[in-house]
């Protein structure tokens, strides 16, 4: 029967993806997952037609009877980290999957594969799959950081490789103050990263070879090639945060992250002749050494 299986929070944040959107939302709604399906969809004010396409798309579609859509439209843009967090903070389901407003899935079992699992195996607090990316002009090619075999996965794992693609994962939905406080410390800048070691700290993670959603690269994403000191800082910011969580368990790591970018970012603004980068990334390999 429906109600025996489990609810699940489907957490998609969105902003400036007019021409994405809907795709989205086709992917999530043809789960066949029979189960209770909550989609906590948060706009962060969107300066495009994101909002307008979202009411209509709820409008002239039969959503499934399974489905409860909870669409906010914020009226003030809160960031992308803020809203993420915000997001999930929202979700009552048993288990949370993300599926952000320009990522996709692409198997219709997706989250019936993954609470399958999860209610098998109890010491387990998170499962994330393989998937693919797709350029703007449409192609769709692997990921470079791919899983070969379908095992558990620890936190080191996790961290050292950054192996998780974050519109995979299905969790546990039993957050406590400590962890809130973790991740919402203004030094976290890729919130998916400390959320999954804040699941590995909570249970064992498992990643299944399967490949189940598709993530967009276009200009605006956060993993895009051309990135500025801005980001970098930023993004130094966020590993030397993370080597003293957890009273200090990934200083090593975070370290030698520190360290790698380090020397790869002065190499490259060497043969930009960015004199200011230059002296930047200069201080954090003596930092680092």
């Amino acid at each position: 029967m429906q109600t025996m299986l489990p609810k699940v929070s489907v957490v998609t944040i969105t902003w400036g993806h007019e021409k994405f959107i809907e795709q989205t939302l086709d992917s999530i709604f043809s789960q066949k997952y029979e189960g209770p399906i909550e989609i906590i969809l948060s706009n962060d004010k969107s300066p495009d037609k994101t909002d307008e396409i979202i009411n209509k798309y709820l409008l002239i579609n039969n959503i499934p009877k399974n489905f409860e859509v909870k669409y906010t439209n914020h009226e003030n843009n809160m960031g992308s980290m803020k809203n993420f967090i915000w997001s999930l903070q929202q979700a009552t389901g048993k288990y949370i999957a993300i599926c952000d407003g320009d990522d996709y899935w692409t198997d219709s079992c997706k989250l019936q594969k993954q609470v399958d699992f999860l209610e098998r195996n109890e010491d387990f607090q998170m499962i994330f799959t393989n998937c693919k990316e797709v350029s703007l002009n449409g192609k769709i090619n692997n990921l470079l950081k791919k899983i070969s075999e379908s095992k558990s996965y620890s936190d080191i794992d996790i961290f050292t490789n950054w192996i998780i693609p974050t519109s995979t994962v299905l969790y546990k939905n039993n957050f406590d103050k400590k962890d809130w406080n973790i991740i919402k410390d203004k030094k976290v800048f890729f919130g998916d990263l400390v959320l999954f070691l804040i699941n590995a700290n909570k249970g064992k993670i498992y990643g299944l070879i399967d490949e189940t959603s598709i993530y967009r690269i276009h200009k605006e994403s956060l993993t895009n090639n051309e990135k500025s000191i801005v980001y970098y800082e930023k993004l130094f910011f966020h590993l030397e945060y993370l080597s003293v969580i957890y009273n200090n368990k990934y200083f090593s790591y975070s370290k030698s992250k520190l360290k790698q970018q380090s020397y790869k970012n002065f190499r490259y603004f060497i043969k930009k002749f960015n004199i200011k980068s230059i002296i930047y990334f200069m201080k954090y390999i003596k930092y680092n050494n």
